[in-house]
């Protein structure tokens, strides 16, 4: 009986989409979901990731074991196309994947609503180019926008029909946007907010998202979160006929300030309702489970050296702190390069077993395998791994408490990075140096170097490390006493982790704040940050986090 009232509940909800689409008043947000069907057949953001990691470990046994790490590690798409992409260049591949299959039934209702004006607006966070190849189709003529350069010269005022593509298109590598670096770059994320805030609050119209997972952390989700908006949103989560889970909410985050509610149903279903009330035209859709992209990553992986592959799979494990397997995998690369006597690679994957053996706090392997990887780079007069190598020694000193040791070697690489004019390099080594005169207590030099730091950061506009300094220079005051300026800080980097959406970052600022309310006395903001720094660190499993939040809000039980 609950389930036939929730299907009730579902179908009002259908039908009050139905007449918003034919009165004109709604806009379409669309994902990865809606070209996943026949004969488009394209994968999901996850399994892409799967099949990527299948084809890079040959060992059966490791391939599940590594897939349900990934799984059950919460780490985002982005960085892991951003690793590989690192390693292996893989998004120039994208073009070849991205234009495999033919628009679905989905893309062809989707233009059908633009042939007939019943819809203007469409974004959406594919790269591919099917609603733009059913609209050809149709003959329907329309406006694409997918670069920073197009967000930044739209009007506000359109009423043509419009397609925002707001992390690029294959028509255009150089526009896409899929890694933590290309998303999350100041210049990039203005233009893009831009075009958000105008889709989802500025237009005179309700918005209706389909085949989207609402997992953009980086720059998306956070953006949405701010935003208030009297338009309504019609969140379809895809959902199987019969489930449990079939039913009407309440909207939760990121769309918590919007009017309007999650609508958990079958998507396939919906649009066969509603392609029957808007599309009067015979579609040819041919039916295929021919999954071509598949081949594409069969070709490319079979270009890739086995050295390669094995370093890419450590430095994944790496990043999701599965240290033992990510050495297992170094040490298998570093047999291969041995093998092969490149001595490139023997350089490279000795520096990065250095940092396995610095988180596992095993300083002293860290040290003999950063100098290894030194003395090669010093061999093959490779001036950027000189000083990459030169700042972790720098780092095991610090952490050893050798600080006018580390002081040598981050001077040592601040002047090659100098000389490389690397921006990043020089801001990552003024900022250790600062820490080392927080680490002697001489806080307002260390503000000084965090100054310079954050001056090249913001010229650079990478809002992660921007985010860094501010919470370092919020550090500083708080042990000067400056409660205020402290605050004023904090305050800052918490807006960009936010937009960012860092967690971990977000529950650190978190306490922090409640660590200078608890300083000037202000408990009741004091409690409040400590408690949703407890929650936020429960919600994504950051153990250090919970913690920190549980031992300061120890201070005040009784």
């Amino acid at each position: 009986m609950n389930n036939e009232r929730e299907d009730n509940l579902v179908q009002e909800k259908i039908e009050e989409i139905r007449l918003k689409i034919k009165n004109k008043k709604i806009a379409i947000f669309c994902g990865a979901g809606i070209s996943i069907e026949s004969p488009s057949n394209l994968p999901s953001g996850w399994n892409l990731r799967n099949y990527l990691l299948e084809k890079l470990i040959d060992d059966n046994k490791d391939q599940k074991k590594i897939t349900e790490l990934f799984e059950s590690s919460k780490y985002p798409f982005e960085a892991f196309i951003q690793t590989i992409e690192g390693n292996l260049s893989i998004i120039e591949m994208f073009p070849l994947l991205f234009e495999k299959g033919k628009p679905n039934k989905n893309h062809f209702f989707l233009a059908t609503l633009m042939k007939e004006s019943h819809v203007n607006n469409i974004m959406t966070t594919n790269f591919d180019e099917k609603i733009e190849a059913a609209l050809e189709d149709l003959d329907v003529n329309c406006s694409v926008y997918f670069s920073e350069k197009d967000y930044e010269e739209i009007n506000s005022k359109m009423s043509q029909s419009n397609i925002f593509k707001i992390h690029g298109t294959i028509k255009d590598i150089s526009s896409i946007r899929s890694t933590i670096e290309s998303i999350s770059s100041r210049n990039p994320i203005l233009a893009r907010n831009k075009i958000l805030e105008l889709f989802f609050k500025n237009l005179s119209t309700d918005i209706l998202i389909i085949g989207y997972s609402a997992s953009d952390e980086f720059d998306i989700n956070p953006l949405l979160h701010t935003i208030k908006s009297d338009n309504s949103i019609y969140f379809i989560k895809h959902t199987k006929d019969g489930s449990k889970k079939v039913g009407v909410y309440d909207l939760t985050y990121p769309f918590e300030n919007f009017k309007g509610h999650t609508i958990c149903c079958d998507t396939r279903k919906m649009i066969d309702f509603l392609w029957d009330s808007f599309v009067q035209e015979k579609f040819n859709i041919d039916a295929s489970d021919d999954q071509a992209w598949k081949d594409v990553i069969d070709k490319w992986i079979q270009t890739q050296k086995l050295g390669w592959k094995l370093f890419t799979t450590a430095h994944l494990l790496f990043e999701i702190q599965e240290y033992k397997e990510s050495m297992k995998y170094f040490s298998k690369s570093l047999i291969y390069f041995k093998e092969k006597t490149d001595d490139f690679g023997i350089m490279i994957t000795n520096y990065n077993i250095g940092r396995v053996f610095q988180y596992l706090e095993n300083y002293e392997k860290g040290l003999q395998n950063y100098n290894k990887s030194l003395e090669l780079a010093r061999q093959l007069k490779n001036d950027l791994w000189t000083s990459n190598n030169l700042h972790q020694i720098g780092t095991i000193h610090y952490l050893n408490n050798k600080l006018d040791s580390a002081e040598r070697n981050y001077y040592e690489s601040l002047r090659i990075r100098e000389k490389l004019d690397d921006e990043r390099g020089i801001a990552a080594s003024l900022q250790q140096i600062g820490r080392i005169w927080q680490k002697k207590g001489e806080y307002y030099v260390a503000i000084a170097f965090y100054e310079n730091c954050l001056i090249i950061n913001e010229n650079l506009g990478i809002i992660s490390e921007i985010s860094k300094t501010y919470h370092q220079m919020g550090l500083m005051h708080q042990n000067l006493g400056n409660y205020n300026e402290s605050e004023r800080l904090y305050n800052l980097a918490y807006v960009l982790v936010e937009k960012l959406g860092d967690q971990m970052n977000m529950c650190r600022v978190l306490n922090q704040l409640g660590n200078i309310y608890y300083l000037k006395n202000e408990i009741g903001l004091s409690k409040e940050k400590y408690q949703q720094s407890l929650e936020l660190a429960y919600k994504i499993g950051y153990k250090e986090g919970i913690v920190m939040a549980e031992n300061n809000l120890k201070r005040f039980k009784i």
